[in-house]
């Protein structure tokens, strides 16, 4: 149990401390917001909504491309899968079909000697 609640002191620092860093951070957006008042306050506004678009896109853009890449690689397993037991059912059903023609051949030719030998 005390294990327990220095793991949750730890962590109750750690959120203190990320308030804290995000509060400072605010404050300095707001310093910065108050000096570009003067010139273009609307810049700085546009270009942070524009940071975040870019994020988006980008958390996006990976999160497609992960997911067409697994797409692939499963499809392109599946398909060596079938390949492979589509070549299996092949190979068998020929060495089936060979050793039913040699069985004939032994059985109707007399010991495997052809007549045209």
């Amino acid at each position: 149990m005390k294990k327990k609640k220095k793991k949750k002191k730890k962590k109750k620092k750690k959120k203190k401390k990320e308030e804290e860093e995000e509060e400072e951070e605010e404050k300095e957006k707001e310093e910065r917001g108050r000096r570009g008042a003067l010139s273009s306050s609307s810049s700085s506004s546009s270009s942070s909504s524009s940071s975040s678009i870019v994020v988006v896109v980008v958390i996006v853009v990976v999160v497609v491309v992960v997911v067409v890449v697994v797409t692939v690689v499963v499809v392109e397993l599946v398909v060596a899968i079938v390949v492979v037991v589509v070549v299996v059912v092949v190979v068998v059903v020929v060495v089936v079909v060979v050793i039913v023609v040699v069985v004939i051949v032994v059985v109707r030719g007399g010991g495997g000697r052809s007549t045209a030998a």
